[in-house]
Order: C-alpha cells, then structure tokens, then sequence
C-alpha cells in the first residue's frame, strides 16, 4: 500500500471519532480534556498504521518535519529513534498535530443539524448577498439564456440534442 496524507488522516480521525462515539474515549474524557487518553489512543493507531520499512520511507517521503526542527530537539521531546519507523511515527505525530487532530475540538461536533447549511451561510453578515445586484427586470436581455430540447422521434432511434443559446 502506497502512503496517501489524505488518506491516511481520513482513517486516523475516523478511528478516533469512531472510538469516541463507542464511549472507548468516553464523554468525560472530552468533556475534561484528557489529552493523554486521546494521544494513547492515536499512538496506538499509528503503530497499527505503519506496516514495514519501505511504508516508512514513503510517509518520510511526504513529510519531513525532521528536517525543520532540530534532531536533539526531537529526540528529547519523543525519545532517541532507533530505526526508520520511529521517525516515520514522529513525523505523523507532527502531521497530525498540525492538523490539529490531537485536540478534542476537531472532533467536537452537534450530530444535531439545527438549521440547514444554506441558511446558516446566508444568515451571516460578512458574506454579500449576490442577489441585491442582479437586475431582474425584463428590459435587460443580456443576461438571457435559453435551453432547449428537442425531442427524438421515437422511430429513429436518434438521441436528445440539446440547443444552448447564450445572448450577447
């Protein structure tokens, strides 16, 4: 298997919202932000992740959080890295931290939908209304468009064509 960022966040998180909805971080976890609850539970996943050395060097091929921060400084905050995988691990630790992902607030959220998406969207200030521009008077047939079909004859076995007119 051929290591994918993308992919690879999008499984981690679904394990740990997985794990959270199965109450094995239970809701007093979250609720009192047990970080150390929720970091084992990664680690633990990342471990699962990570299958052999050639996996490794393709997760070292896509991040390099090593090379950005010092390796003293790595070594002292993880512990001393003893093969490639260790660094592999340190650097999707790094990757999911830059996320965002081992904090409980990326996973919080209202299973309940209160208001639909489009409303919530339109009820917000910063954005403008497109609406109050547009022109909708009759008088101005530039912004005319007409589609139309015509329909096959049914012994001719001729498929729908479509006409696409735009007014300039």
């Amino acid at each position: 298997m051929k290591f994918n960022k993308d992919t690879f966040l999008n499984d981690i998180t679904d394990k740990v919202q997985s794990a959270i909805d199965k109450n094995l971080i239970t809701q007093e976890d979250v609720e009192s932000g047990d970080l150390d609850r929720l970091h084992g539970f990664i680690q633990y996943e990342l471990l699962q992740y990570i299958e052999d050395r050639k996996f490794a060097i393709d997760v070292l091929k896509d991040f390099n959080y090593d090379e950005k921060t010092p390796w003293e400084n790595l070594q002292n905050e993880y512990g001393v890295f003893r093969s490639l995988m260790d660094i592999a691990l340190v650097n999707l630790w790094k990757f999911l931290q830059a996320e965002g992902c081992t904090k409980y607030e990326y996973y919080n959220h209202d299973n309940k939908q209160t208001d639909h998406m489009l409303d919530a969207i339109h009820d917000r200030e910063d954005i403008p209304d497109y609406n109050e521009d547009l022109d909708n008077s009759d008088d101005n047939k530039e912004n005319d468009y007409e589609i139309g079909f015509n329909a096959p004859d049914a012994k001719s076995g001729e498929r729908p064509r479509r006409k696409l007119r735009i007014a300039r």
